[in-house]
């Protein structure tokens, strides 16, 4: 398996996101995902959500990095 396959395969949940920065309230993120804004959630089960990896990584690179 590539470094590229198990980034694909790699979920973070929502504690992890609040880890790498994206501190958005569960209510906030549902509202962008419906606007088509960030990643769509994925359902591992009926209680646990995740996003993958990827899809995150790609968001992140597509926001502004800062004012000039």
């Amino acid at each position: 398996m590539t470094p590229t396959d198990l980034r694909s395969l790699t979920v973070l949940s929502y504690d992890d996101l609040q880890k790498i920065g994206i501190c958005y309230s569960s209510e906030h993120l549902r509202r962008l995902e419906r606007a088509g804004l960030f990643p769509k959630r994925r359902e591992l089960s009926p209680k646990k959500i995740c996003w993958r990896l990827a899809d995150i990584e790609d968001w992140l690179a597509s926001r502004p990095i800062g004012l000039d």
